[in-house]
């Protein structure tokens, strides 16, 4: 999954970030 994507943005990083916008929301 992590290989299909390019390195540039890898989706953890996003997922990390979004959960971490929900949370400080919440």
């Amino acid at each position: 999954a992590l290989a299909e994507n390019p390195p540039m943005f890898p989706q953890q990083f996003f997922r990390t970030l979004l959960d971490l916008a929900m949370q400080r929301s919440v």
